[in-house]
């Protein structure tokens, strides 16, 4: 397994997963591989508005990771968290599966195996994308150019789960800052 809280790029990332392939490969010799799969979590932390102690969500995301907050309304509630859980897959042992919501607490913590800077704990926005291989039946050799290339494979849909869950504000404002 490899974590970082500095994925600047998938080529780095991609060329870091190959080193290792090689080295358990010169250490090890694993004889086969039951899972691949990249793991990408994001935090958003935009700025609440008008006075409000939590972002409008509806702003900087997708409306319908929002939820059924309104119905609090109808009772004087606010919401102050939200979670859910979306699972897609294909014939071929492939799943993405996508958590995503409000929440104050950190989605990942600064351990001693992965430091990360902590922004100041508030309000933020979780897209957690765990794009994943599974075997099911038979499990291949382990061979570092196939598990590149459904590496590759995995991370092709990503970007564009990402992006459809963004507004062009939080695309404009935030993340394109110059």
């Amino acid at each position: 397994m490899i974590e970082t809280t500095k994925y600047g790029s998938y080529d780095r990332v991609r060329e870091l997963v190959s080193l290792v392939l090689e080295a358990l490969l010169a250490v090890a010799a694993p004889t086969g591989v039951e899972r691949i799969g990249l793991r990408y979590i994001d935090e958003i932390r935009v700025p609440a508005e008008n006075g409000e102690s939590r972002p409008a969500w509806k702003e900087w995301v997708d409306a319908a990771l929002i939820g059924p907050t309104h119905i609090g309304a109808n009772l004087g509630l606010a919401p102050t968290g939200s979670e859910g859980l979306v699972v897609f897959s294909r014939d071929d042992n492939r799943t993405l599966v996508l958590r995503y919501g409000a929440q104050d607490d950190y989605v990942i913590q600064s351990t001693p195996e992965l430091r990360r800077p902590l922004p100041p704990p508030g309000p933020l926005f979780k897209l957690d994308v765990d794009s994943f291989w599974q075997a099911v039946e038979e499990v291949p050799e382990f061979c570092p150019d196939v598990i590149l290339g459904l590496t590759d494979e995995l991370h092709e849909p990503v970007r564009g789960v990402f992006e459809s869950l963004i507004s062009d504000r939080l695309r404009e404002e935030v993340l394109r800052r110059d």
